[in-house]
C-alpha cells in the first residue's frame, strides 16, 4: 500500500510533521511519499491519502484548500485523514484545546464529498525569524513565546492510528 502525506506550511513547523508522520509509516513497513501540496499533480497513484495544513486565522491555509478541491474526486473514493496544525492549544486552556481540535474539521465544509477516518490537531513550533513583521506583532497579541510545542510521540501514535484507519496496517493485538 502506498501513503501520500501532503501538506501546507508558512514557517516549516507543519513541514517538519509531515516528514515525521512520513517516517512513522515507513518504519511500520508502510510506503509513504510526503509533499508540499503545490508540487503535487495527481493522488490516483496512492491508495490513501493523509493532508495537512498550517493555520492561520483559524483557517488551513488557501494552497491546501486549492488542493483537496481539485482532487476531491479522486480523495472521495479513498481513504483520506486530516491533520491541522496551529499555535492555539499551547495555552493549554480547554477552550483553547477545544478550539486547536475543530481545526481538523475546517475543509469538510468546503469540501463535503472528501470524508476524512481520523483527524486531529497539532500543536506546531514558533520562531519569530520565521514570521514577517505583521505575523510577529499578531502572534506576540496572544502571549505565545517562541518555541518548539510539537509533541513527537503524539504525532507518531497519530500516525499509527491514521495507518490503521486508512487500512495500510493492521491493528496490532496486544
Amino acid at each position: 500500500m502506498r501513503v501520500l502525506v501532503a501538506y501546507a506550511s508558512r514557517t516549516d513547523s507543519t513541514t517538519g510533521i509531515a516528514e515525521e508522520i512520513g517516517r512513522a509509516l515507513r518504519e511500520r513497513g508502510t510506503d509513504a511519499d510526503v509533499h508540499e501540496v503545490e508540487t503535487i499533480d495527481s493522488v490516483a497513484q496512492y491508495d490513501g491519502v493523509i493532508v495537512g495544513s498550517a493555520v492561520r486565522v483559524r483557517r488551513w491555509l488557501p494552497e491546501a484548500m486549492d488542493f483537496l478541491e481539485a482532487f476531491r474526486q479522486d480523495l472521495a473514493s479513498k481513504p483520506v485523514a486530516y491533520f491541522a496544525v496551529s499555535l492555539t492549544g499551547v495555552h493549554g486552556t480547554r477552550r483553547a484545546i477545544t478550539e486547536a481540535e475543530h481545526y481538523a474539521d475546517y475543509p469538510e465544509a468546503r469540501v463535503p464529498e472528501v470524508r476524512p477516518l481520523v483527524k486531529t490537531s497539532f500543536n506546531g513550533a514558533l520562531d519569530y525569524s520565521k514570521l514577517m513583521v505583521p505575523e510577529q506583532v499578531f502572534v506576540r497579541t496572544f502571549g505565545v513565546q517562541e518555541g518548539d510545542y510539537r509533541d513527537w510521540d503524539a504525532i507518531r501514535r497519530w500516525a499509527a492510528e491514521a495507518a490503521q484507519a486508512l487500512g495500510v496496517e493492521q491493528p496490532t493485538h496486544v
